[in-house]
Formats: structure tokens, sequence, C-alpha cells
């Protein structure tokens, strides 16, 4: 998915964050507010969700029972929590950046069954 892919919210929660997109646009477009929105793909790391994939899977792993997955084979780009922080730190200090939108990942699309 590119930065130019039109934005159709599936749920609420999808929703909210293109609402909360378009907010930091017109904030920079009418107020010359210097703003970068930035789309990190799926986050991991300490103190995340026990809901989400990874601290799910990891888990039942370490609980030595079997690893129950709903579908296997969607495919997602992981990337580190400090990484995405360090991205959002890193895009602050880009001159000439304002008013864009970038996404930024792992570099890696892993299926949810190798992950697991």
């Amino acid at each position: 998915m590119t930065e130019e892919h039109p934005l159709q919210a599936q749920s609420p929660y999808a929703a909210s964050k293109i609402a909360a997109d378009k907010l930091v646009e017109s904030f920079h477009l009418s107020f010359g507010v210097p703003a970068v929105t930035l789309r990190p793909f799926n986050t991991f790391g300490p103190r995340q969700s026990a809901r989400a994939v990874i601290p799910a899977v990891a888990v039942q792993a370490l609980s030595g029972t079997t690893v129950n997955l709903g579908a296997t084979r969607p495919t997602r780009d992981f990337v580190f929590v400090d990484d995405t922080a360090d991205a959002f730190l890193g895009a602050a200090a880009v001159p000439g950046i304002e008013g864009m939108t970038l996404h930024f990942g792992g570099g890696r699309e892993v299926s949810i069954g190798d992950l697991a």
C-alpha cells in the first residue's frame, strides 16, 4: 500500500485513524503548522497488548499449549517499537517534508503462519 492509496475505513477504529490524519493535514494547510503524518506498519515490542499477534503467539508457545491462530496466510510487515520511535524522531529533523504522509515498516513481509 502506498501513501497515495485511497483511505477507505472498514471499521470505526480505521475511521478514527483517518480522521486524525485529516485533522493534522487541516492544521498544516490552514495554519501552517509544520506537521508530517507517519504511518508505521505493525509495531511490536515491550508492553504491547497481549491481544496483538506477536504477544498472543509468544504467550501460547511459552505456556506449552497449542498455538491457535485464525487465518495464517495474511502477511504483515513488523517494525520494532524502538525503530518506530526513531522514525518519528528522525522525521522531526528532516527539513522540507512538512505536509507529507509517509509509511514505514521493517522491510520484510511475513505471513502470520510463518511468524508462529
